[in-house]
């Protein structure tokens, strides 16, 4: 009787630890997926990182914001920048 149970004993832990690695694992793949996906480009006017689905494209040029683009079309501060 002992013998038996102190077998069902290292079953449970043994299902247990495989759980826990499969579930770090998992976890690990979706983190790196989440951060691949987010390609970052730089505002052509202030230079600043922001990911691709926050930026503003015109002509293979990236801005931060709407006024930005506006900014370097007419541009003004050019040199600063």
């Amino acid at each position: 009787m002992l013998i038996r149970n102190l077998f069902i004993l290292i079953i449970i832990l043994l299902a247990i630890w495989i759980l826990r690695i499969l579930i770090k694992k998992s976890s690990t793949a979706q983190k790196q997926t989440s951060t691949d996906s987010k390609k970052m480009v730089q505002c052509k006017y202030c230079k600043v990182y922001l990911p691709l689905d926050d930026a503003i494209k015109t002509r293979n040029t990236y801005f931060c914001s709407q006024q930005h683009l506006e900014d370097w079309e007419t541009g003004s501060n050019h040199d600063d920048h």
